[in-house]
């Protein structure tokens, strides 16, 4: 879309609101409505998705809504686990370095759309404009089964040096739940009794904040997105 097209498009929107806020909006929603079948093997976003330990609470409950949602989180949850294993295992700081991917697509459009509005008036635009791209804040909290949040582990390990073993042990514990998860996806094997689709929830609360009793919505076009 040309310079000019979006800025008749940011006029349509100022009808229904602030059209910064809503194409930032709907462009984070279209990021996460193409993960799970377009990005989640993409080599590019899997690293994004290490520095910033996964989405922010918001995008983790849109991405969760999504059809293929147990797969593409499962993938996504069983990489995550394995890093911050190995990075407890090393010794080394469990932090995100990059915001959650959606919200930097966000951020990406409304700075574009403001280069393109200039000096020109756009009607409705909030007083929230520009903003940050907010920064992606590790969720704290108790923990699910064994496992910590990823934002209490440093504390945790600082104050007992036991802890970084252990929890080690524990996110490694979930990355082999999360891969017979996605092994029950492949076709070869649907047909296994398993009933272990609560870990992908529970993986996401551990990097994301969710709560880890809920599951991703089922959806009748796919019997696996029951989880």
């Amino acid at each position: 879309m040309n310079d000019g097209a979006v800025f008749e498009d940011l006029l349509e929107e100022s009808a229904r609101g602030c059209p910064l806020c809503r194409r930032s909006d709907g462009s984070a929603k279209r990021f996460i409505a193409t993960f799970a079948y377009e990005l989640v093997n993409d080599p590019t976003m899997r690293a994004e998705l290490r520095r910033s330990l996964g989405f922010c609470r918001r995008h983790a409950v849109d991405a969760a809504a999504q059809t293929g949602a147990p797969l593409a989180l499962s993938i996504v949850c069983a990489d995550l686990c394995t890093q911050v294993a190995r990075r407890l295992a090393a010794g080394k700081p469990i932090r995100a370095t990059d915001p959650c991917p959606a919200c930097d697509v966000a951020a990406q459009r409304e700075q574009h759309d403001l280069e393109v509005i200039g000096r020109r008036r756009v009607p409705n635009v909030c007083p929230l404009h520009p903003r940050d791209v907010p920064r992606r804040e590790l969720p704290r909290g108790l923990a699910v089964g064994d496992a910590l949040p990823v934002g209490e582990l440093d504390r945790a390990a600082g104050h007992d040096p036991g802890q970084a073993e252990r929890q080690s042990a524990a996110y490694s514990a979930l990355q082999r739940r999360l891969e017979a998860v996605i092994r029950h996806h492949d076709y070869r094997f649907r047909d296994e009794p398993f009933d272990d689709f609560g870990v992908i929830w529970q993986a996401l609360s551990l990097f994301s904040g969710t709560d880890p009793r809920r599951r991703p919505t089922a959806r009748a076009s796919d019997p696996l997105d029951r989880a």
